[in-house]
């Protein structure tokens, strides 16, 4: 049913004003209470998908066409090449997802760890444009990336795709998982990452360091963010033994007002159509756009 339904007009005023300010603003955002000790489980995944809905479009977050992901420890090895790292404790590297803005809503926090950092891609590309630019010249060229089993029907495992664009208006705009980057070098076709891409690579990790902000999420935490303007990391955790794993409800969102985005990430991202791209588009699913 329409969104409308559930929300009142001026949480609804409020929550476009949070989109607003998340593609055109800051790039951010952290909305505090969502009263999920007053919910079930089921309740808590239907709140979560109305705030999401509220926003735009929601997409598919993998080829089974899932629209609200499950980001929680399944004891898989993040060594492996297949392995998408959000399922594992380990590190997650700074990165962006392949939607517009991704919504993370905390459950329940792990004993020890799972502290959420962000940082400006726009600010970071400056820097090393000013402070290295045959660096920030690599990060313009392609890289190889791999879809770690995503695979859209007639597309290789892998694609080609710079770190960082320039958008129709001029903008920088980023897209960036470097553990899928080095997923990539398992091909046999994939030459290995040359000297200057792995110093690119370092530089923008390194900067993502020195410029992030972090966000210890609690629960009932609804951490919001950019994915093109915005890259965000996690730190290895500990869950508890005989106590609820750190568990949060990811959200992938199309605004209907996005940023104009280059082609290229139309192999990403499926399309560049404005309100109508992002998620893993090989995915046969319903798209969240006008029932729930």
């Amino acid at each position: 049913e329409d969104v409308r339904l559930f929300f009142p007009s001026d949480l609804l005023a409020k929550l476009e004003g949070v989109r607003e300010s998340l593609i055109w603003g800051r790039g951010f955002a952290l909305i505090r209470g969502v009263p999920i000790d007053q919910l079930s489980e089921e309740e808590r995944g239907v709140a979560a998908l109305l705030l999401g809905r509220s926003l735009g479009t929601l997409v598919p977050q993998n080829k089974e066409g899932h629209i609200l992901g499950q980001v929680k420890n399944l004891g898989l090895d993040p060594n492996s090449p297949s392995t998408r790292i959000y399922a594992t404790n380990a590190a997650q590297p700074f990165h962006t997802d392949s939607c517009d803005i991704v919504g993370l809503l905390c459950l329940h926090q792990a004993k020890q760890g799972g502290l959420s950092s962000f940082t400006s891609s726009v600010t970071i590309y400056e820097e090393i444009e000013r402070e290295a630019p045959h660096l920030a010249r690599v990060l313009l060229e392609n890289f190889h990336v791999d879809r770690k089993g995503e695979v859209p029907k007639g597309k290789k495992g892998y694609y080609e795709m710079p770190i960082f664009h320039r958008t129709p208006q001029g903008k920088i705009a980023c897209i960036l998982d470097r553990s899928f980057i080095t997923a990539a070098q398992r091909w046999d076709d994939v030459p290995p990452l040359d000297p200057l891409q792995v110093q690119a690579l370092d530089l923008v990790e390194r900067k993502a360091e020195e410029n992030a902000l972090q966000q210890m999420l609690e629960p009932g935490d609804l951490q919001l963010l950019h994915n093109h303007t915005i890259l965000h990391s996690r730190s290895e955790f500990v869950d508890a033994a005989g106590e609820p794993p750190r568990h949060l409800l990811r959200l992938w969102i199309c605004p209907p007002n996005g940023i104009a985005l280059p082609k290229a990430f139309a192999e990403r991202f499926g399309s560049v159509e404005v309100g109508n791209r992002g998620g893993l588009a090989n995915t046969v699913c319903t798209r969240l756009d006008e029932d729930l």
